[in-house]
């Protein structure tokens, strides 16, 4: 399986230097989600997975409508700590913000999404990170399919941590680091994972911001 990671675009609380909650993407957010779209657009992608936040959701949304793949969210591979003290968007609320979103039955009609979360160790984030790559293994067996998924910093460098096989301790004192829509390529394979490249971000150009 290949497995595109994407950090979304540049957001409201990434200008403010601050992590406040469930911030919209920037006008230059949208623009690095626009350029990493039109980077992907030959790519062969057969599913889209997005983080249920407002920016990781109108990033996937942009990069959707250029591949023709409606976003899948995942409450799973969302940011560290979720959203504070935010609940997060209900299911409408969601398909208001991009029209064609999956959502599973985890998404309620009434209640934010992170309405019953409560933190997280980074222990919890590193046990969460385990889960996700074991449940793409299984969603995608025999190295078969090719896979994007528009998540956060924190959460992409401990996903890509854990699929190298950093251990606990390694995976919390190294980071590997990724720009607002830089990209990272990992190939699942029977016996290695292969990391082809790590934020790559040649294609926003000038709009690059960290």
């Amino acid at each position: 399986m290949k497995l595109y990671i994407i950090r979304h675009g540049q957001s409201e609380d990434n200008v403010a230097m601050r992590q406040a909650g469930d911030s919209r993407l920037t006008s230059l957010g949208r623009q690095q989600a626009e350029a990493t779209a039109e980077a992907l657009r030959d790519t062969p992608i057969d599913r889209l997975y997005a983080s249920p936040t407002r920016r990781t959701v109108e990033t996937a949304c942009i990069i959707g409508n250029a591949l023709g793949l409606p976003p899948v969210l995942r409450a799973d591979i969302c940011e560290r700590g979720r959203l504070f003290d935010e609940p997060g968007l209900t299911a409408g609320e969601l398909r208001e913000l991009c029209s064609n979103v999956q959502l599973g039955s985890d998404f309620a009609p009434d209640r934010g999404w992170a309405a019953d979360f409560d933190g997280e160790t980074p222990d919890e984030m590193y046990v969460r990170a385990v889960s996700v790559v074991q449940s793409l293994r299984q969603e995608h067996p025999n190295g078969t399919g090719s896979v994007a998924m528009v998540t956060h910093a924190y959460f992409s460098g401990y996903l890509m941590s854990v699929a190298l096989g950093f251990t606990r301790e390694q995976v919390q004192t190294n980071w590997l680091r990724m720009y607002n829509c830089g990209i990272s390529h990992l190939e699942f394979k029977d016996h290695a994972t292969m990391l082809w490249y790590l934020n790559s971000h040649a294609h926003v150009g000038e709009l690059m911001t960290a």
